[in-house]
């Protein structure tokens, strides 16, 4: 048998004796229901009759129970287990009796013992009640007998204090006398403060008629004392703003003296502001201890001074009826051993006011003052950071400095009030900051240019006439490299420097909010950094020449993969070393190529993007505009000088030039700008090379470069043909001219008026093709224009349709897939056959054989 189990029995019927009978339980949880939690007491007693612990316990029903299910020797055993609890239980019942007997005891003493206390209490407090009536007679009593002489006293102590008043009337004149020839002339002027309301309140006895005369001459002396003092350059700001304060203390005039007053304190601050550079150029290597402190005094007293001067100028001659009012309660509650309390209490004693427009104007130029030093404090300060610098201890020390300076601001209210300088020194902070990006951004910009520079001056020295092959290598390899180095630039040099800045800025500022005002500015920076390296590859050597007019190419195109996916590049490294995703982490795998930008940089991104693919585009037009007026220029002055013709059957020069100079700008257009639309004009590299060598040898010819001798012959410009093209199977000026003859010419006009109107300079495509068939169309609108301005012979008008023809077939690569070409070319034989004076076709035979169409045909 359980040896507790007596015990448990023993409490729970004791409990059940006393009334309490609800046991005591404890939370387990149900096996059969995982998780729901049920009540179980710790002796659970049965509702059943035959329950020995249940209250509806039926002894018959018990007995008849236990018969039927133990044996002898059990009946022998539970009786045993009876009678032993019954024992138990009657001792814990006398135990239980004995201790409520004993607490019974002691709270019936406790009682007793309370009663007397209070008893005791009650008479002690009747006691002290009539010991306090007693105290209140006798003090009436003495109240009574001392009224009259407490009279008497006051009416003593009055007249003592009138006394001494007139004594100190009749001893101002030697005071005031002391006083000046002391240099103590605060306290003379505070003296005869003090007397001018009692020489007013006596002014009709006349014996104080004398006493005022001597004191008012007297003051005369004081006042020029003053304004000597006011002039003197020796006197320190502080000494001069008292001064100032006396002068308008005894009523002297107040615009003549703000006026002299502004030039003096503005000298005076300039002294000042020199100590502080003179300070801060001492100190600017120093220590990071010693400069920190040397800063703080610097700075610390010129603002203190600056913000000193700015509100006495202000409660000197910037207030009105009502701000005098409250300046003279204010003055009634300081302390007089203050200075500055003192001079308070002087100034609003006096009498004069500037008028309200007076006050806006002194007011002003107060302010621009005022203003003015603040600023050069400023600009001092900015003289010694170095934003551009790559030390950790020096920028720490500038750190250090822009949290002083936060630190500062808002200690002055009168800098703060009527200058704004917390903001003005939060602006200066932002440009700080800004600056330190603007530096980094300047590295990228420099060594963009430096690139672009050097690859033009490689161009420039290099022959291209021998040495084609490396030079278009050259083209190939400049953007991937410059776009390379861009790329891992600011990912590794800028980016990381930004990135500790903030910390050190955040760390110096000791707020998380600087971080954030930083990252900011620095937004706002690499936004503006992309416009500035856009605008870098904008202008790679100046002005857009025919010399450096590959250079620009290659620039517009550079510019074109900005706006396509390198700033996006950009920012997507911008976005994960300053804004990093704290959920990468947790990502299993991670694609390196993946564009991510933080949603607060999607509008930049954008808003940039599109502003250098528009300046791809707009340098890709300038480009095209460029070599067309080139051409157009080359093929106008051809005409003006008009050459003799000696082989008629043979193409003229210019033409021969035209071709060579558009499928090299084709080469240029079709390595830097690559598509599978092109097609390749040339099978070798040396023909490339035969062709930029005779364009540039014609260019010089044309700007009249002496040492140029042109000497490209019609023969050798049959090389330059391709051999891999389709030619045109057909003439062109035979046409034009049988429908000019037969009268048909209007309907070809109709014809061309009802077509599709396509603009002959309009957004240039970026490949090679659309390059050069933007530069085509200026240059045959050029030859059409030219044309109508000339007046042409037989002869003129022969070799202009072997021109035509044999532009066309060299060409016919830019022919074969867009008409206007093929119409802009008939405009040129019409307005040819309406220009010339015997217009005679030539026979296509002729034409064939010039142009070399069968040998082309035959290849």
């Amino acid at each position: 048998m359980n040896k507790g189990a007596p015990k448990r029995k023993s409490r729970t019927l004791l409990k059940s004796f006393y009334g309490f009978d609800k046991p005591e339980s404890v939370p387990t949880t149900d096996p059969l229901n995982i998780g729901k939690v049920i009540l179980v007491s710790e002796a659970t007693p049965c509702a059943n009759a035959a329950c020995v612990d249940s209250v509806n316990f039926d002894a018959e029903q018990y007995f008849k129970k236990i018969l039927s299910e133990k044996p002898l020797n059990g009946l022998v055993q539970r009786g045993n287990e009876l009678a032993t609890e019954t024992r138990q239980l009657d001792g814990e019942l006398k135990t239980l009796v004995y201790e409520n007997y004993g607490k019974f005891i002691s709270a019936t003493e406790s009682i007793q013992n309370m009663r007397r206390n209070v008893d005791n209490m009650e008479n002690e407090m009747a006691r002290l009640s009539s010991r306090m009536d007693v105290i209140f007679t006798e003090s009436s009593k003495v109240h009574e007998a001392m009224e009259p002489k407490r009279t008497k006293i006051q009416q003593l102590n009055n007249v003592h204090h009138s006394l001494k008043r007139l004594q100190f009337i009749f001893d101002l004149p030697t005071r005031l006398r002391s006083c000046l020839e002391k240099g103590q002339l605060s306290t003379a002027v505070q003296y005869y403060v003090r007397t001018r309301p009692l020489f007013a309140h006596y002014k009709s006895l006349q014996l104080f008629d004398g006493i005022e005369k001597d004191a008012m001459e007297i003051m005369k002396g004081v006042r020029e004392e003053l304004w000597n003092r006011f002039h003197d350059s020796k006197q320190s700001l502080k000494s001069v703003n008292e001064t100032v304060g006396l002068l308008v203390t005894l009523d002297e005039d107040l615009s003549e003296l703000w006026q002299q007053y502004l030039p003096i304190m503005s000298a005076k601050l300039e002294d000042h502001l020199q100590a502080m550079a003179d300070v801060i150029s001492a100190h600017v290597d120093a220590s990071s201890v010693n400069r920190a402190e040397e800063y703080d005094r610097a700075i610390t007293d010129l603002w203190t001074e600056l913000d000193t001067s700015l509100g006495l100028f202000q409660l000197y001659f910037l207030q009105d009826s009502k701000a005098k009012a409250t300046a003279r309660h204010r003055s009634s509650s300081v302390s007089s051993r203050n200075r500055e309390a003192n001079i308070m209490k002087l100034i609003a004693g006096k009498q004069q006011l500037l008028g309200a427009e007076e006050r806006l104007d002194a007011a002003k130029r107060s302010q621009e003052v005022s203003m003015r030093s603040f600023n050069r404090s400023l600009s001092i300060i900015k003289d010694s950071l170095d934003p551009t610098t790559s030390e950790v201890s020096k920028l720490e020390s500038d750190m250090d400095t822009l949290a002083l300076l936060l630190k500062k601001a808002p200690l002055f209210n009168n800098l703060c009030k009527s200058l704004d300088a917390w903001s003005r020194v939060e602006s200066f902070v932002s440009e700080y900051e800004a600056n330190i990006v603007y530096a980094l951004m300047t590295t990228v910009t420099t060594g963009i240019t430096e690139r672009i520079n050097a690859f033009g001056l490689q161009i420039s020295e290099d022959a291209r006439r021998e040495r084609s092959d490396s030079y278009e290598g050259m083209e190939a390899t400049f953007i991937l490299d410059c776009e390379e180095w861009l790329l891992s630039f600011v990912a590794s040099e800028v980016f990381p420097v930004i990135q500790r800045d903030a910390s050190i800025l955040e760390k110096k500022l000791e707020s998380s909010k600087s971080r954030k005002k930083f990252l900011a500015q620095v937004d706002k920076t690499l936004k503006t950094g992309m416009r500035r390296i856009t605008e870098t590859a904008m202008k790679p050597a100046g002005d857009l020449t025919f010399e450096n007019s590959v250079t620009y190419l290659m620039c517009s195109r550079f510019v074109f993969d900005l706006g396509e996916y390198n700033i996006a590049q950009i920012y997507t490294a911008y976005s994960n070393i300053l804004y990093p995703d704290p959920e990468a982490a947790n990502r299993l795998f991670q694609d390196a190529t993946e564009v991510r930008v933080a949603p607060h940089l999607l509008p930049d991104l954008d808003e940039s993007s599109e502003a250098a693919r528009e300046a791809g585009q707009a340098m890709l037009n300038e480009y095209v505009m460029m070599i067309g007026g080139q051409l157009s220029n080359m093929l106008r002055a051809s005409y003006d000088t008009q050459p003799q013709i000696e082989h008629l059957n043979e193409p003229s020069q210019i033409c021969a030039e035209l071709v060579r100079l558009i499928q090299a700008c084709h080469r240029d257009a079709q390595t830097i700008f690559p598509s599978e639309d092109d097609a390749p004009v040339h099978d070798t590299v040396s023909e490339a090379s035969e062709d930029v060598n005779a364009s540039h040898e014609f260019y010089q010819q044309s700007r009249g470069d002496p040492r140029s001798q042109p000497n490209p012959s019609v023969t050798s410009l049959s090389s330059v043909v391709t051999t891999k093209q389709t030619a045109p199977q057909n003439l062109l000026c035979p046409q034009v001219l049988q429908t000019i003859a037969s009268g048909r010419q209007s309907f070809i006009d109709i014809d061309r008026l009802f077509s599709e109107k396509v603009e002959v300079f309009g957004k240039v495509d970026p490949s090679g093709y659309g390059i050069c068939t933007a530069i085509i169309r200026i240059v045959f609108k050029a030859w059409i224009e030219i044309i109508r301005l000339q007046t042409l012979g037989k002869q003129e008008f022969w070799r202009l349709q072997i021109d035509v023809e044999w532009v066309r077939a060299r060409l016919w690569v830019w022919f074969r897939d867009d008409l206007y070409q093929t119409r802009l070319l008939e405009e040129v034989i019409m307005s040819a056959f309406n220009r010339c004076t015997h217009p005679t076709a030539v026979d296509a035979k002729t034409l064939e054989q010039a142009v070399g169409i069968h040998w082309i045909r035959n290849l």
